[in-house]
C-alpha cells in the first residue's frame, strides 16, 4: 500500500484536474477488489489489486440477473490470464488476499486466476508442449501482429480458423503466425526427431490452454463442493468466446452465455457497481455462549457501516444491507466456513449442511465457535431491466472452419 499510494493518488489527482466535475473528491469513485466502489478520499490502493476482474464479475452478475440465470460460473479470458468466479444469489468473498507468499487482510471477490490468455506463449521445453505462463504482451504481441512476436494462443485460434482476419480491428498476418508455427515444429523435430503436423500442434496447444482454464473453474466450484453442471458458463473478456464451448464440454456444462461486447464487461460492471462499506468484528466465542449477543453484534456492524456511507453524503433511504456473514468453525480449528446470516435458529443447521457439502462428513458432538461477523452495506441498485428476446430468422456463420 505504501508503494502504490503515491502513484495511484497522483493518477487520481490528474483525473480530477482534467475533469472539473470531479474537483469534489466525493464525486470520484474507485473500484475495489471486493466489487464495490469507494470515494477517492477513502480509497486504499491495496484494495484494488483485483479491481479489474472484480468489475467483470459484477458485470457478469448483472447480465445473469437480466437473463434469469440463478447460478453462473464466470470465465473471463483476456490477453495474459483467465479469471473465474462463482455467482449465485450473491458473490463469493474472501477476506485474506494471497499474493505469492504474502497475505493481506484485504477483502476481495473470490476470483481464481490462471496464466492462460490470448497472449500466452505456446512453446516446447524439450520434453513437452506448454502454454504460458509467459505472455507476449501487447509488444511484440502474438506472431500474427507482425512485430516479431512468438507463437501464442491467439495465433493458434487464428490458424484453427476461429478468428477471421478481416473482422479484426488491427492488421492480422496469418502468414506470420504460420511461420512461427513452422519454426516451433522444426525445433521439436531437431530436439526429439518427432514430427507433428500443424493441426496436431495447434489442437494440442488449444487443449492445454483449455485444461488450465477449466482447472481454474474447478477450483471455485468442485473444490468448494459445487457441481459445475448446475451452473451456466458466462464467458467474456477479449478471448472468452473462442474457448467457452470447449471449456463447457470439459466441465459437462450445458449452457453458455456470451454477452454482447464481452470484451468490455469489466468496464460495464464498474459502471453498474454500488458504493459499499464493510464492517467486521472478531468474536472468538463458543456459539452457545454468544448466540444471544450475535444479533446485537450484527446490528451494531450494520449501523457502523451505514453511518460511514451517510458521512459520504448518502441518505439512509439510499442504503441497504448487501450481505451479513457469520464465520463458524469447530473449536480448535484454524479455518472457518462463511455463512449468510438471516437468523440464529438455523445457523448451526446451515453450518452442518455446508460442512457436509465441502468435506463429505460432519463430526457431531463438537463445540462450534463463532470466529467473526462481517456486514457489507451499499447504495441501492436500480431495478434490472429484462431485455426483449428476439430470435433472428437466420444467422450466417461468422468464422471459417478448416
Amino acid at each position: 500500500n505504501a508503494y502504490l499510494s503515491p502513484v495511484i493518488h497522483r493518477y487520481l489527482q490528474q483525473i480530477r484536474t482534467k475533469l472539473p466535475v470531479l474537483q469534489n473528491a466525493a464525486n470520484l469513485l474507485v473500484m475495489t477488489s471486493a466489487g464495490g466502489l469507494v470515494s477517492a478520499d477513502h480509497f486504499n490502493p491495496k484494495d484494488s489489486l483485483l479491481s479489474g476482474p472484480a468489475g467483470g464479475v459484477v458485470g457478469a452478475g448483472r447480465i445473469a440477473r437480466q437473463l434469469d440465470f440463478p447460478r453462473v460460473l464466470t470465465f473471463d479470458m483476456g490477453g495474459t490470464s483467465t479469471d473465474a468466479a462463482r455467482i449465485t444469489e450473491g458473490y463469493d468473498y474472501r477476506f485474506v488476499t494471497k499474493v505469492g507468499s504474502a497475505e493481506m487482510l484485504s477483502p476481495s471477490l473470490s476470483i481464481e486466476t490462471v496464466a492462460a490468455g490470448g497472449g500466452s506463449i505456446c512453446w516446447f521445453d524439450g520434453n513437452k508442449l506448454s502454454v504460458g505462463p509467459e505472455s507476449a504482451g501487447a509488444s511484440p504481441g502474438p506472431a500474427c501482429y507482425g512485430a516479431g512476436g512468438p507463437l501464442t494462443i491467439t495465433d493458434a485460434n487464428l490458424l484453427l480458423g476461429k478468428l477471421e482476419p478481416s473482422s479484426m480491428g488491427i492488421p492480422v498476418h496469418t502468414d506470420k503466425a504460420l511461420t512461427a508455427l513452422h519454426e516451433l515444429q522444426q525445433k521439436i523435430v531437431n530436439q526429439t526427431n518427432t514430427h507433428y503436423t500443424e493441426i496436431e500442434l495447434l489442437q494440442g496447444f488449444e487443449k492445454i490452454a483449455n485444461e488450465k482454464m477449466a482447472d481454474a473453474i474447478r477450483k471455485i466450484s468442485v473444490a468448494k463442493g459445487f457441481d459445475p453442471t448446475d451452473y451456466a458458463l458466462l464467458a467474456f473478456g477479449g478471448a472468452g468466446g473462442l474457448h467457452a464451448c470447449k471449456i463447457a464440454d470439459l466441465l459437462d456444462m450445458k449452457e453458455v452465455v456470451l454477452p454482447f461486447d464481452g470484451g468490455l464487461l469489466s468496464a460495464y460492471g464498474i459502471g453498474h457497481a454500488r458504493v459499499e462499506r464493510l464492517a467486521e468484528q472478531q468474536v472468538l466465542q463458543l456459539f452457545d455462549n454468544c448466540k444471544n449477543q450475535l444479533l446485537q453484534i450484527i446490528e451494531a456492524l450494520t449501523a457502523h457501516a451505514s453511518t460511514a456511507l451517510e458521512k459520504e453524503g448518502y441518505d439512509s433511504h439510499e442504503i441497504e444491507v448487501v450481505h451479513r456473514f457469520v464465520y463458524l468453525r469447530f473449536k480448535g480449528q484454524d479455518s472457518t466456513l462463511e455463512l449468510p446470516f438471516e437468523n440464529l435458529d438455523d445457523l448451526l443447521a446451515k453450518y452442518e449442511k455446508q460442512y457436509l457439502q465441502l468435506f463429505g462428513h460432519f463430526p457431531s458432538g463438537r463445540s462450534v465457535e463463532v470466529e467473526s461477523a462481517k456486514v457489507i452495506v451499499g447504495t441501492k441498485l436500480p431495478p434490472v431491466s429484462r431485455p426483449v428476446k428476439k430470435i433472428p430468422p437466420h444467422i450466417a456463420p461468422v468464422f471459417k472452419t478448416h
